[in-house]
């Protein structure tokens, strides 16, 4: 497991920062999906999704 995203926001939705599979590569995002994330239809809610792209995007301008 990687270290959780230290702020509020990525503690509520558990992004995860997992290390590069390679010295040459970046750092990988994850977020499971859990009861909280599900819109009214039962899939995950696009926010959650979004959310997760904006701070994955976010770390790769950071980490480069």
């Amino acid at each position: 497991m990687g270290a959780p995203y230290p702020d509020n926001f990525g503690h509520f939705l558990g992004y995860k920062i997992l290390p590069p599979p390679s010295p040459d590569e970046l750092p990988l995002v994850e977020m499971t999906i859990d009861d909280h994330h599900l819109s009214s239809a039962g899939v995950a809610h696009g926010g959650a999704v979004f959310s997760l792209i904006d701070f994955a995007f976010g770390a790769i301008v950071i980490m480069t």
